[in-house]
């Protein structure tokens, strides 16, 4: 039997609850009379109890989860104006009844929309939506359940009314943000819950009139298509600097009352990028071309529907990929592109590097006096008789060498065959990277080959200066707003397996945007019946919720990895060495990379990342930099600075004089400069000064 209170499971004799010691009782679920467990009617209003379908029990936390996440989701805090006058002017057992009966009904409402009732506290219903199973439309099925919790306290209390010559109502505020859990403490509630905006849901609570729905201008923005609202006073609340705009809910809306959203296409920047393709075959000349949008417009959507057009005609094709965090050594987007156009694989060993080098030596893609810089950006160790002159140079003449080498191979591999290379995020690319970039631009300017990458609109590093630098080469810039309807449209008819009327659904709530709509889409099989994915970490949460607990482990271990990670290293995070990342694959969560894995796109790896509690945060990544003790000392020096470590100053310390060594002195600068900012001790400080 379940316990009422805290929905503990009790033998089936149990008279008292095990947990919490209240008593255990069969309530009529019409009037909440106690009822002997034998009984087919009520003894006391005669309800048919075979038709009485048990509420459903909260939704159990996912037990991998107990030490807690860190969750975008909506609370929902309603309580009973009334409750006061019912407790003075009726019996204790008569006021039971009724509470018993609008807790069963609650339950029911609130898990019908998705959500979870954490709690009940008097006669107030805390329920969470997003916690533990996120949706992407968390805000608008708790405004829905909170009209349905309204609608079913007004059915059910007339004659309590005429009784206390008042109204029962409930009063209801939601709100929707970052909320930390605990399972580990349930004392108060199923899952602890902490953060502002638990605190922010309770106060708008007490701003709401008798029957009255009131949410946060944050929830507001998630509902805004779906209910007419109105704008209340600003109200300053209890531990807020700054008075914030409630709303209150007024009904739903009807069909075609929802907000409009303005959308733009793709079919005008795929004639761009057709006429560039078009003019550098007939003209043996070739452009930069900028694509540039949001995190999650689609600007790797659109460079992958490039590639596959100039493939199509003849081009080869090549990418590199700036990594925020995580990249390792060797892998930056320069060298990545140079191993490709010398089809070498991700991981080749130095014996497979050196072969290309000869290689490209033999066929004259490059000149005998570039063998230095090509062995550089094929991390070959430098023959003897080469070591000498190139220790001798100074760093700026060996990366100006460095771009040099990389234009004449560029210019030689185009001869034969047109190139399209493609460099994806460069709004984080470093000062050294975007150097080669301006060098490969105007390279392509001069050979049949294009230049396409994608950056952020925050952030783009593309400004006048860099502009200025690339000599005059023709730069064609494309800035990506939402897909169209009919576009968002024929993209989700890829989804074979999901239904029109679902894809449609899918369409409408992606507000095109190709990142939400992917993702909504790979969801449907199972929200096809209970409503659709949203926010962007909600969108990614609603993924991971789905998976087994050890492929949720292994998820967030590999977040903390960074964008690209390799099996082995999460192997040793997650404590298992055959793990196996097919589901995560087959959610399209990451994909391979070679060898290696990388997540499907960098808000997904950001969503995952974020959900982390921060000390879980913090242990993976020491667990992390261990691993890469040996094996790479820079990404070691960076994960003990996610640790918030003691030890990073120093880490960064040996990861710059390993970065000397190879005559890399911009990054080495970088690394010395964060290792100052982090520095604890005077001769830590002392010697990353002098090092500088």
């Amino acid at each position: 039997m379940e316990c009422p209170k805290c929905q503990h499971e009790n033998p089936p004799k149990a008279k008292f609850c095990l947990e919490c010691g209240t008593k255990l009782e069969r309530l009529c679920p019409a009037c909440s009379e106690p009822l002997p467990d034998s009984a087919k009617f009520c003894l006391e209003c005669g309800h048919d109890l075979s038709q009485a379908a048990k509420p459903s029990q909260p939704t159990s936390p996912s037990p991998t989860s107990a030490e807690g996440e860190r969750r975008q989701a909506t609370v929902l805090f309603s309580d009973l104006s009334g409750y006061t006058d019912m407790n003075e002017k009726l019996d204790p057992e008569e006021v039971e009844g009724f509470m018993s009966r609008i807790k069963a009904e609650a339950v029911t409402i609130v898990e019908s929309y998705g959500g979870s009732v954490n709690q009940f506290v008097g006669d107030e219903v805390l329920a969470l939506f997003g916690i533990p199973t996120a949706h992407k439309d968390d805000p608008v099925r708790a405004v829905r359940a909170a009209l349905e919790l309204h609608e079913m306290v007004r059915a059910v209390s007339p004659e309590l009314e005429a009784r206390l010559g008042r109204p029962i109502r409930f009063h209801t505020g939601i709100n929707t943000g970052l909320i930390v859990t605990n399972r580990r403490d349930d004392r108060d509630g199923r899952i602890g819950i902490t953060g502002d905006t638990v605190n922010t849901g309770a106060r708008l609570k007490a701003l709401a009139p008798d029957d009255a729905i009131v949410v946060s201008p944050h929830t507001h923005r998630w509902i805004a298509d779906e209910f007419a609202t109105e704008a209340l006073a600003a109200a300053v609340l209890k531990g807020k600097a700054a008075p914030i705009t409630p709303y209150r809910i007024v009904g739903a809306l009807g069909a075609g009352q929802a907000a409009a959203h303005a959308f733009a296409g793709r079919q005008a920047e795929l004639r761009q990028f057709q006429g560039a393709v078009d003019a550098c075959v007939e003209s043996r000349r070739g452009q930069s071309i900028l694509v540039r949008g949001e995190p999650g417009i689609g600007k790797t959507r659109l460079t992958g529907e490039f590639q596959r057009l100039a493939a199509a005609i003849g081009f080869a094709v090549h990418t590199g990929l700036v990594l925020d965090f995580g990249a390792g050594k060797g892998r930056d987007a320069i060298r990545t592109l140079v191993q490709s156009l010398l089809a070498l694989p991700p991981n080749a060993e130095p014996e497979e590097r050196q072969a290309a080098v000869q290689r490209a030596l033999g066929e004259e893609s490059i000149e005998a006096e570039q063998e230095a810089y090509l062995n550089d950006l094929l991390e070959v160790p430098q023959p003897e008789e080469l070591r000498a002159v190139y220790d001798a140079m100074d760093n700026e003449t060996r990366n100006r060498r460095k771009r040099e080498t990389v234009s004449r191979l560029i210019s030689a591999l185009s001869g034969r065959q047109p190139l399209l290379l493609v460099v994806e995020d460069i709004h984080w690319a470093d000062g050294v990277t975007l150097a080669h970039l301006a060098e490969l631009a105007a390279t392509v300017a001069e050979s049949p080959a294009l230049l396409a990458m994608t950056t952020r609109v925050q952030g783009d590093p593309v400004d006048r200066a860099w502009r200025q630098s690339v000599r005059d080469a023709p730069l064609m810039t494309i800035d990506l707003g939402p897909l169209r309807p009919e576009e968002a449209a024929a993209m989700a008819q890829a989804y074979l397996e999901v239904t029109a009327q679902t894809a449609q659904r899918c369409v409408e709530r992606a507000e095109g945007n190709p990142l939400f709509l992917e993702q909504l889409l790979l969801g449907a099989e199972e929200t096809a019946e209970t409503g659709i994915l949203g926010s962007v970490q909600s969108i990614v949460l609603a993924r991971v919720d789905h998976l087994a607990e050890g492929d949720k482990e292994a998820l967030r271990a590999a977040s903390v990895l960074g964008q690209r990670f390799s099996l082995e290293a999460l192997e040793q995070l997650i404590g298992e060495p055959n793990y196996d990342c097919a589901p995560l694959l087959a959610n399209g969560l990451i994909r391979t990379q070679g060898p290696e894995f990388l997540f499907a796109h960098a808000l997904v790896r950001e969503g995952v990342y974020d959900s982390l509690l921060l000390t879980r945060r913090k242990a993976l990544h020491e667990t992390a930099a261990e691993w890469f003790a040996e094996r790479d000392v820079e990404l070691r020096a960076a994960h003990l600075d996610a640790a918030g470590h003691p030890d990073a100053a120093q880490a960064y310390l040996a990861a710059a004089q390993a970065q000397t060594t190879k005559f890399h002195f911009e990054p080495a600068l970088s690394l010395a400069e964060r290792g100052l900012l982090l520095a604890r001790e005077e001769g830590e400080r002392f010697s990353l000064t002098c090092f500088r």
